[in-house]
């Protein structure tokens, strides 16, 4: 008898955390990486840019924003940069513009760039999984609409997510205005699930992002280039083989895989991408062409 009364305790003391976790999983409590709102800006904040964009002559040609995603390296939309050849970043609240020094990486298809530059002391975003965003679930976003409001913070809702999953983007009800393109769009525990890049101006809370997973999938695609460049094959394969999971319809992914697997000797494998790169070209040429005939009022 004496077994069995040590036995039933023993069950309610390994039982009852886990009584306490439904308790306030109940009462709508976060049990686990929640931060509040203000500690999610001060980080979101710290680690966000302001982007002017210049031409050859050092025109400007827009601004934009974007946000540390490793040590030197930001995060923004192709749109942003697009047609620049040269650009500073700033850090918000600060007055020392520091020059990009390299585009490193571009996905005009999912408007994503990836820009290194060398800013000291800079602590990046840790990067979610989109994929786990639900409609309802609260976001913030920070960003410099229209460059003046530097450093602006708001909250939102994920209000619908659209497309399929090589072309998904999220709606949301946080606000996103010109120059605040490029920025964050933060989950309740300080991870990044998207980036801004666009509203409607038409509507009313009619905001977009692209998912962060297809951000990973173009920085992934980054750091099997650099190990295929440092002599590590095999390496590099598996970054590219994350890079097309998360971003499928990613052609340099495939490109460099492809290249990467000829090295090898692997040349089934590798005409096999490179047969994938070429649809992909086409599939995007084709968009472009339909975009094109819409916007001239042709059918």
């Amino acid at each position: 008898m004496k077994l069995k009364k040590k036995s039933l305790q023993l069950g309610q003391i390994l039982c009852a955390p886990f009584i306490v976790f439904l308790i306030l999983l109940r009462c709508g409590i976060p049990v686990a990486n929640a931060q509040t709102p203000q500690q999610i800006a001060k980080k979101a904040l710290a680690a966000t840019v302001l982007l002017v964009m210049k031409d050859d002559s050092g025109k400007p040609l827009g601004l934009g924003s974007g946000f540390f995603v490793d040590t030197n390296f930001i995060a923004t939309n192709f749109h942003v940069i697009e047609g620049a050849t040269r650009g500073t970043a700033k850090l918000v609240g600060e007055q020392t513009e520091y020059p990009i020094e390299v585009f490193t990486a571009m996905d005009e298809t999912h408007d994503l760039a990836i820009l290194q530059v060398a800013v000291p002391d800079v602590q990046p975003l840790p990067l979610g999984d989109s994929d786990t965003i639900e409609i309802g679930d609260t976001v913030y976003v920070a960003g410099n609409p229209k460059g003046y409001f530097e450093g602006t913070f708001s909250d939102g809702i994920i209000s619908a997510i659209r497309g399929d999953s090589t072309s998904k983007r999220l709606q949301m009800t946080a606000p996103v205005s010109s120059g605040s393109s490029g920025g964050p769009v933060i989950n309740g525990s300080g991870e990044v699930i998207g980036v801004s890049f666009a509203t409607f101006r038409d509507g009313q809370n009619l905001n977009f992002a692209i998912p962060s997973n297809y951000l990973k999938g173009l920085i992934a695609c980054t750091q099997g280039i650099t190990k295929f460049n440092q002599g590590q094959y095999a390496a590099a394969i598996v970054e590219f083989d994350i890079a097309t999971r998360l971003n499928p319809d990613y052609a340099a992914a495939y490109m460099w895989r492809g290249i990467v697997k000829y090295e090898l000797g692997q040349r089934a494998a590798a005409i096999a991408d490179f047969d994938t790169v070429i649809q992909l070209r086409i599939q995007r040429r084709l968009q472009n062409r339909e975009t094109t005939k819409a916007d001239i009022g042709q059918d």
